[in-house]
C-alpha cells in the first residue's frame, strides 16, 4: 500500500474496457475511452448529446468525484487508451480471408454485372470496347462490391465517395434487432437510416453498407467511418492502415493516445446531431483533405504494433505522463522530475509528436470547459492520494 495501488497498471482488452470493473485507483490501459458508465451508450442512441449533458452542465467538483469513483469506463485523470492490433499485414490477411469466403458469390455477381454491362453498351450505342455508364452498372450490382477492370487489369471508376462504411449495423454481424441500440451508440443505425440506400450514394457521396466491400471501394473514398461497436471498434486503426482519413463517430469517447496526438491533423469527428448535414460538412473539408491524408501517414506509426510501428513506445510515453501527473508535475513534461525518462521514451516519435509529448499535459481539445476543469481537479486529488494513501479522503 505504498501509494494505494495508484502506481499499478492493469490492461483490460475486452470490448468495454474498464466499464463496471470496480477498479478505482490503478491505471487502466484499454481500447475504450467512454466518458461515463456503459449505460450512456444506449442513452445516447435515444437522446443524443443530452445523454452526456452533465459533462457540460454539472459542477466540475461533481464531475471530478465521478471520475475518482469507478463509475466511468474511462477516467481521464489516470487511464490510458491504446489502439487495438490492426497491423497492415493483419488487415491484408483479414481482407484476403473475407475474399476467399465470398469468391463464389462475387464471381456470380461479376458475371451478372458483365451481362448487364453488355446491355448498357447496346442501350447507349457505345463502340465495342468502350465502358458503359459505370454509375448505373454499380447501382445495378448492389452495394458497390467490385470495380469494372480495364484492359490493363487496373481498376477504373468515376466514383469518388465522401464516406464509406461496411459491416455490422444492427449489432455484431447484424445479429441484433433493426432498431437503434447501444451498439455503436446508435450511430451506425442512424447513418443507415439516412444514407443506407445504395442508389442514393451518388447524391450524398456517402455509402453505408451492412455487407462486405472490397478494398477497391475503400481506395476511392475520402473518409472512412470509424464508429464504436459493442464497445471499442477496430475501424479507426483499419482506416489509418489503409491510408484513409477516419471520420470518428464515437461521441464522448477518448481515442488512443489522444493526449499525445493532434487528431485534427488526420481525422474528423461527428456527433448524432451532425448526421443529417454530413454530406455538406464533409465537402467543406475537401480542401484540407490532402493535408489530413499526409497526417494519416504519420499517425500510422503510433497505431502499428508490428516491428515497423511504435505503438509500444507510445504506450510507454503515455504511462510516463501518468506517472508525472501522479507525482505532482503541473508544468511542461520535459521540465518535470520525471521528464528525462519521458524524453527517452519519446525518442522513437516523429518530431511533431515528440514536441507535443514534451508540453504540459492537456485534455483532448474537444473536452467542454467543465470537463477540462474536472479533469484537472481529479488529477490533483489523485496526486494527493498517491503521496497520502492513508488519508481519509483517499480511503473512502
Amino acid at each position: 500500500r505504498r501509494h494505494g495501488g495508484r502506481d499499478h497498471v492493469f490492461f483490460l482488452s475486452g470490448d468495454l474496457g474498464a466499464c463496471s470493473s470496480g477498479v478505482v485507483a490503478p491505471i487502466i490501459i484499454s481500447h475504450w475511452g467512454l466518458l461515463g458508465p456503459q449505460s450512456r451508450m444506449h442513452a445516447y442512441s435515444a437522446q443524443g448529446s443530452a445523454a452526456f449533458a452533465s459533462l457540460t452542465q454539472a459542477p466540475a467538483a461533481n464531475l471530478a468525484k465521478e471520475m475518482l469513483s469507478s463509475e466511468w469506463c474511462y477516467s481521464p485523470h489516470k487511464d490510458v487508451v491504446i489502439p487495438p492490433n490492426a497491423r497492415k499485414d493483419l488487415t491484408q490477411m483479414y481482407t484476403e480471408s473475407r475474399v476467399r469466403w465470398r469468391d463464389v458469390a462475387r464471381l456470380s455477381r461479376r458475371m451478372h454485372a458483365m451481362k448487364f454491362s453488355r446491355q448498357l453498351q447496346e442501350e447507349q450505342q457505345l463502340p465495342r470496347g468502350h465502358a458503359p455508364d459505370v454509375e448505373r452498372l454499380h447501382r445495378h450490382a448492389g452495394v458497390q462490391n467490385f470495380l469494372v477492370a480495364g484492359d490493363d487489369g487496373t481498376a477504373r471508376s468515376s466514383f469518388d465517395y465522401l464516406l464509406v462504411h461496411a459491416g455490422g449495423i444492427w449489432g455484431w454481424a447484424n445479429t441484433g434487432s433493426r432498431v437503434r441500440s447501444s451498439y455503436s451508440m446508435g450511430m451506425r443505425q442512424r447513418l443507415f437510416e439516412l444514407y443506407g440506400d445504395p442508389a442514393a450514394a451518388n447524391e450524398s457521396g456517402i455509402l453505408i453498407s451492412s455487407k462486405y466491400l472490397s478494398d477497391a471501394v475503400w481506395s476511392r473514398t475520402r473518409f472512412c467511418l470509424s464508429p464504436a461497436g459493442i464497445g471499442w471498434g477496430i475501424r479507426l486503426s483499419q482506416a489509418l492502415m489503409r491510408g484513409c482519413v477516419p471520420l470518428i463517430a464515437q461521441p464522448f469517447v477518448v481515442q488512443p493516445f489522444e493526449t499525445l496526438l493532434h487528431y485534427a491533423d488526420f481525422s474528423a469527428r461527428v456527433m448524432m446531431e451532425d448526421l443529417p448535414t454530413l454530406p455538406a460538412s464533409l465537402r467543406s473539408l475537401q480542401a484540407k483533405h490532402a493535408t489530413m491524408q499526409a497526417g494519416v501517414k504519420e499517425a500510422q506509426i503510433p497505431f502499428d504494433w508490428s516491428d515497423d510501428g511504435k505503438a509500444y513506445e507510445y504506450t510507454l510515453v503515455a504511462l510516463c505522463h501518468r506517472l508525472t501527473q501522479m507525482r505532482g508535475g503541473q508544468g511542461r513534461i520535459s521540465e518535470s522530475a520525471d521528464g528525462h525518462a519521458c524524453s527517452l521514451a519519446s525518442n522513437a516519435m516523429p518530431e511533431s509528436h515528440r514536441r507535443r509529448a514534451g508540453e504540459r499535459l492537456v485534455s483532448p481539445e474537444w473536452f467542454p470547459p467543465r470537463l477540462r476543469e474536472a479533469t484537472r481537479l481529479a488529477i490533483e486529488q489523485h496526486s494527493f492520494c498517491y503521496w497520502h494513501p492513508e488519508s481519509k479522503e483517499c480511503t473512502t
